[in-house]
């Protein structure tokens, strides 16, 4: 009789079980910091079936002088140069425009920004595996967050980003945070609900106890609200997305392409030991 592998094939189709735990992960995050490697990426390298597999894990900015960029090109150099031509991007976030330069790239839109870039000028096709934000919002509820508790975590992620990144480009904040909210609104029902700025505001309010003020920012409290380490809700969301990109990953080295991920370091933590497994099974 040939050998069962049903266990196998079950274990990486339900993958959660196989990833890092949050809490393993936030250990190993704090270790690196008080080694001072807060801002060098996580790097993984590993081979199925002489596909390669690299992935970056970064630590989100959009400044020019991060030193995360002249290495993420230098492992994008040495992930063209292998003679596998079947190759595949993954970025973070959803699909970004293309940008004209390096360095607009980096400024506007960051790490998936820099990936776009580069995929697009040596022929690589780039997707994210972020995408399908419906079915992250149906999973989150599923999973007993209400609608309060998304529009809260959602808020506060982008609001923070916002902090980092996107209020150096002169965007008032709640003009930034209704926009944010009208893109949600787009993709989901909400059960009726209208996701209006007060809206957004009341649930942060009352689900973290947070009342946005930009000239009296806590990037602490920012950080617990909007970390699955700390809160729950984000820690479904990473979940869904963690199971979301091991899939794509999963289905492209079984399509013998080599695969190039730019994820916050905190997915490549959580992701590590599945894909280690996968790759060595």
């Amino acid at each position: 009789m040939g050998e069962d592998l049903s266990s196998d094939i079950n274990e990486f189709d339900n993958p959660e079980q196989l990833f890092r735990s949050q809490k393993e992960a936030n250990v190993l995050s704090r270790e690196r910091y008080e080694k001072g490697l807060g801002e060098v990426p996580y790097v993984i390298e590993l081979e199925r079936a002489g596909a390669q597999l690299v992935f970056v894990g970064v630590g989100h900015s959009n400044k020019l002088t991060h030193p995360q960029w002249s290495l993420i090109e230098n492992a994008w150099s040495g992930f063209i140069a292998d003679p596998n031509r079947a190759k595949i991007a993954f970025s973070e976030g959803g699909r970004r425009d293309l940008a004209a330069s390096r360095e607009e790239a980096i400024v506007h839109d960051g790490d998936p920004g820099l990936l776009t870039f580069l995929a697009n000028r040596d022929g690589v096709e780039c997707l994210s595996p972020d995408d399908n934000r419906a079915d992250e919002i149906d999973y989150m509820l599923a999973k007993g967050d209400t609608v309060d508790d998304i529009i809260a975590y959602y808020s506060i992620r982008q609001l923070k980003q916002w902090v980092e990144q996107d209020g150096q480009k002169n965007v008032d904040w709640e003009t930034y945070l209704q926009a944010t909210l009208s893109h949600y609104q787009r993709i989901h029902n909400w059960a009726g609900q209208e996701l209006s700025l007060d809206y957004g505001k009341t649930a942060m309010k009352t689900r973290l106890n947070l009342a946005f003020d930009p000239q009296n920012i806590d990037e602490q409290q920012l950080e617990q609200h909007s970390s699955p380490y700390s809160n729950p809700v984000a820690a479904h969301s990473s979940m869904f997305r963690d199971v979301a990109l091991f899939s794509s990953i999963r289905t492209a080295l079984d399509q013998h392409k080599d695969v190039f991920v730019v994820y916050g370091y905190g997915h490549a933590l959580t992701l590590e030991p599945a894909l280690t497994k996968y790759c060595n099974k």
